[in-house]
């Protein structure tokens, strides 16, 4: 887990604590900094930007550039329900999305 703001890492830490997730790990940084020094691809990955901001388009060509996605993956997206798709690969099928109030969530496959 990823997050710039101190209060919510430690809330996250805190979390993990409490439902005793050991094998959780929880980074303060800045996000677009923080995929660019990952080395490995993940199965999944749960992304959810500051809404209204442009974020996501860039956190999306983050992990596209960098390889973050195994072959066979998905990418959940959380966002404003009224923001623009962002760019996404032709590869990338989006598999469910679903509205909550003024929260969009979108889940792709990728690969598969």
């Amino acid at each position: 887990m990823v997050d710039n703001a101190a209060a919510v890492t430690r809330q996250l830490k805190a979390n993990a604590e409490l439902l005793h997730c050991e094998g959780a790990q929880v980074h303060a940084a800045n996000a677009l900094a923080f995929i660019a020094t990952q080395p490995a691809a993940y199965d999944i990955i749960f992304l959810d930007p500051p809404f209204r901001k442009g974020f996501a388009d860039d956190c999306i060509q983050a992990i596209i550039d960098q390889g973050l996605l195994k072959s066979r993956a998905w990418l959940y997206l959380e966002m404003g329900r009224d923001e623009p798709l962002p760019n996404t690969p032709s590869e990338w099928r989006l598999h469910r999305e679903k509205n909550a109030g003024q929260i969009c969530y979108r889940l792709y496959a990728i690969g598969l």
